[in-house]
């Protein structure tokens, strides 16, 4: 819809229109040489389905923030750093302010949903940062999605430890996050056991 009853001639949107629905947050640690092609791939997807969508590579974007932290994407360093909560409660402390502006971008959107990519190399970083969404907007549905979900071994467990997530999906998400955008499905833990068969039937990766 358009804004009516101006004297303009030009169409003026709605302002709720400009909202996403749904913003995909990728944070460190992923090599900087391989571009994130969840990210691409979801947003496409979400897209093609007449959804918006908007995509956040935070992890390049504190590669490139954070020069003193440069170190720690090294792959010769191992990622394995990113695993440990000292190490990722000093980053998050000592880096707070700059977290904290990534995710005014992110609210800025005003999106209804955000959902996360979490690997084994940035879960604690990625618990943090949803925590803090959720609790600067409680009305934002967070979503982890991505291998990491898949192996934690007691998942309803976890669920219970962390509160801040609304749902977690298991398996591609592709179809989920677009049933769960549209209120189709509603349970907190989202199981897809089938795989897509016929990669041409995906949209062509988008940033």
């Amino acid at each position: 819809r358009l804004n009516e009853g101006r004297s303009s001639t030009k169409p003026v949107l709605i302002e709720s229109l400009m909202a996403a629905d749904a913003c995909l947050v990728l944070l460190p640690c992923w090599g900087l040489t391989d571009a994130p092609l969840t990210l691409s791939t979801l947003a496409s997807h979400l897209r093609g389905r007449g959804l918006s969508a908007k995509a956040f590579d935070f992890n390049v974007q504190l590669y490139h923030l954070l020069s003193e932290e440069r170190r720690w994407w090294d792959i010769g360093f191992g990622l394995d750093v990113w695993e440990r909560p000292s190490f990722v409660e000093r980053f998050w402390t000592e880096n707070l302010p700059v977290l904290d502006s990534l995710l005014d971008d992110v609210l800025a959107e005003e999106p209804r949903w955000a959902g996360f990519s979490m690997f084994v190399s940035n879960r604690g970083l990625t618990e943090r940062f949803a925590a803090r969404l959720k609790e600067r907007d409680p009305g934002v549905k967070v979503v982890f999605g991505c291998p990491e979900v898949g192996y934690i071994q007691d998942l309803a467990g976890y669920a219970a430890a962390h509160p801040f997530v609304d749902h977690f999906v298991v398996g591609e998400g592709e179809e989920l996050l677009v049933r769960l955008a549209r209120g189709e499905v509603s349970d907190r833990i989202l199981v897809n056991e089938t795989r897509v068969r016929d990669l041409d039937s995906l949209p062509d990766q988008d940033f």
